[in-house]
């Protein structure tokens, strides 16, 4: 089974339930705009009602509202031309930087697999002389070589909620943006805006991690097909360090960025 394939599968099934989330929140969001702007627009009115002898000041002011009004509702109602683009952008800067020609997020979980059956065969092979250090060295493999798809694995879960549950975040709130029309409301609105690119940023900088870390692992698994049998617990102790140094720069690092660019108490 090829792991790339199973898990795009299931980001398309993820995807079309997005879709149908976008279009539900978006109405929910238009009727919720039209009765904020409504109530603005009559406040408006009675504020000038109140003020008959306005000043230049004051009527500029609500030429600024209606415009603000009128833009915001061009973008919610335009929200297929803006928000999945400027997200998806992220993924498609990080892949472009990186040199990954086409970013599959199956693939970081099935070099993962590919690291690890490599370690579990080697030791099986040093196991099968019965000594004890022989088993010993056998048994240590099969420890290093899980614990190595179990990294791999968390960062291919990274991945995948990140393409996932951002665009399922992104969907789901898009009925945020109605609050856009009220002054008192718009900072929900501006969050949702502020989250897109929290999310877009970590994206970009998990994707580039993946592309300085390919290579590494093409590299360690030509490694252990060359390694003698002496030099083998070194390679397993430097392969665990090099493993973990990958998690932490891939997990980490785009975390970090995010809240450097965007905000510390953006959806942390």
């Amino acid at each position: 089974m090829d792991p790339a394939q199973t898990i795009n599968t299931i980001l398309k099934s993820y995807n079309d339930v997005a879709f149908t989330w976008t279009g539900q929140g978006l109405n929910y969001g238009r009727h919720l705009y039209s009765i904020l702007a409504l109530i603005q627009i009559v406040w408006c009115g009675f504020l000038w009602m109140l003020r008959r002898g306005a000043s230049a000041d004051w009527l500029v002011d609500v030429v600024k509202k209606i415009l603000f009004l009128t833009l915001m509702w061009g973008l919610l109602i335009n929200y297929e031309y803006w928000v999945p683009p400027i997200y998806n952008s992220f993924a498609r800067a990080g892949a472009q930087m990186s040199g990954l020609n086409s970013f599959q997020p199956g693939r970081i979980i099935g070099q993962g697999i590919s690291l690890s059956s490599l370690i579990i065969a080697k030791g099986m092979n040093i196991g099968h002389a019965l000594r004890v250090e022989n088993i010993s060295a056998g048994i240590f493999c099969l420890i290093v070589g899980l614990a190595i798809f179990f990294v791999f694995a968390r960062i291919g879960i990274e991945v995948i909620f990140l393409l996932i549950g951002g665009k399922m975040l992104l969907a789901g709130g898009a009925i945020v943006l109605g609050f856009a029309a009220s002054p008192w409301t718009a900072r929900f609105a501006m969050r949702y805006i502020q989250g897109m690119v929290y999310l877009g940023i970590r994206l970009m900088f998990l994707i580039l991690m993946i592309g300085v870390g390919e290579p590494l692992t093409r590299g360690w698994q030509n490694l252990i097909k060359v390694t003698a049998f002496y030099d083998w617990t070194a390679l397993c102790l430097t392969l665990s360090a090099g493993t973990l140094i990958l998690y932490y720069l891939t997990v980490r690092l785009p975390e970090l960025a995010a809240r450097l660019f965007v905000g510390e108490g953006s959806l942390s």
